[in-house]
């Protein structure tokens, strides 16, 4: 029986349940503390890449429209876009899948066996 199956009610009657308040009151505490932690890391990542993405996209974006004085070749023009495309959206898959976790219960409980 894990902690996320407990329940307060079939506890016996005659328990002294202080201590045991208090430890889970403490364990409560923890679990909140690494939630708000969590969050705020999130909240920060979330805007950090947003804005690299953006200024990555706006730099491509002046490179081509400032291709008729760099004579840049068509080769180097589809390269540019193709990676510049792929590293954004690897990017945003990265950032989505290691931030926000998902997923069913049971995923979650096969990968942890």
């Amino acid at each position: 029986m894990g902690i996320y199956n407990f329940d307060p009610n079939k506890l016996p009657d005659n328990l002294d349940t202080s201590k045991a308040e208090n430890e889970n009151n403490s364990l409560f505490n923890s679990y909140k503390k690494r939630y708000d932690d969590t969050t705020e890391l999130r909240r920060s990542l979330a805007i950090i890449f947003t804005i690299t993405i953006i200024m990555w996209l706006f730099i491509v974006f002046l490179i081509l429209i400032i291709n008729n004085r760099l004579k840049l070749s068509d080769s180097v023009l589809i390269t540019l876009l193709t990676t510049t495309t792929i590293q954004v959206l690897g990017m945003m898959y990265i950032i989505l899948k290691d931030l926000f976790p998902g997923g069913t219960e049971e995923d979650k409980i096969s990968k942890n066996e």
